[in-house]
């Protein structure tokens, strides 16, 4: 049985969940954020992993009977209590979960929490790309406004302002993108200081490349970033705009691509390059538990199959 760990609005999960219900494979969902109020969890420990996992109008789930997990993209339980009795509720959530996904040692997992968790640190990406051999970009982490005023003279004034998380929570519990942005050393005073940020040295596209690794499978789509003013620093800012063109990387890239998902423990992972009009490639980050999804529906690459394939293999053996 395949267990998928996301959240209710995934469409991304939905999209796969599709395929399998057309190839007639087995599979259990489970909403994270429809915890306690759909789920109820039975679980004894020590006796080779026993218990269910129950969802109203669903056939219980054996903990058992798990083969595969697709960590998808789960949020916290939602809790609807006083304050106090709601942090409590979801802090015990919260470790019961990440016990529960410790102990499904004999699965396969795309990929494990854990893994996914350390693969998401940004800095020690850039280490380690710079490691397996990727041409990386001058980089630096500050709060100092003379030490980035410093870098960006160094690279003059061709840099980039970074965060180093995902998103920015907003007031209403969600989540919004700050996007990669030309800072200009005019901003670089004190009085914006408050947090550390990551300059970076502008790298010069031809355009950009999204490539997806699951398993030993590199799926590569050249994305004309270049084309449109807005996408040209952030090629989020106008991605479904942009022509998508699958292309295949030479053989050394893909090793360190999928070299690099493999030193990190993952099954997955999705990589932001960049080709410069010198015809380098330029590694710019790896997230370990990314979006795809629009890239099959653009281009027609097989991801989503590769990835239920991957899923059908079932149990360590």
């Amino acid at each position: 049985m395949i267990l998928i760990v996301t959240s209710r609005d995934d469409l991304t999960a939905d999209y796969v969940i599709l395929e399998l219900r057309r190839q007639g494979i087995t599979f259990f969902r489970l909403n994270t954020d429809d915890i306690p109020s759909t789920y109820s969890l039975t679980w004894a420990p020590l006796v080779d992993t026993q218990g269910t996992i129950v969802a109203g109008g669903k056939a219980p789930l054996p903990l058992r009977s798990i083969t595969s997990v697709w960590y998808r993209r789960p949020v916290w339980p939602r809790i609807h209590a006083l304050e106090e009795e709601s942090r409590y509720i979801e802090n015990e959530w919260k470790a019961v979960l990440e016990n529960l996904w410790a102990s499904l040692q004999d699965v396969l997992w795309i990929s494990r929490p854990d893994r996914i968790r350390e693969a998401s640190n940004k800095i020690a990406q850039l280490r380690l790309a710079r490691a397996l051999g990727f041409n990386t970009p001058d980089t630096i982490v500050s709060n100092d406004p003379d030490e980035l005023r410093s870098f960006h003279d160094l690279h003059g004034g061709n840099v980039v302002g970074k965060v180093l998380h995902a998103q920015t929570p907003s007031a209403t519990g969600g989540g919004y993108l700050i996007y990669t942005t030309r800072i200009a050393k005019e901003e670089l005073v004190p009085g914006l200081m408050a947090a550390p940020l990551l300059l970076q040295e502008y790298v010069e596209k031809a355009y950009e490349i999204r490539s997806t690794v699951v398993g030993d499978k590199v799926f590569s789509v050249a994305i004309d970033s270049q084309s449109v003013p807005e996408a040209k620093t952030d090629w989020r800012r106008a991605a479904l705009s942009l022509v998508h063109e699958p292309i295949t990387l030479s053989v050394d890239l893909n090793k360190r691509l999928v070299g690099m998902v493999r030193q990190y423990g993952l099954a997955f992972g999705a990589f932001d390059l960049v080709q410069t009009p010198e015809g380098d490639t330029v590694f710019l980050e790896l997230n370990p538990n990314g979006q795809w999804a629009w890239l099959q529906q653009l281009t027609g690459i097989p991801i989503r199959e590769a990835l239920i394939d991957r899923l059908a293999e079932g149990r360590i053996h």
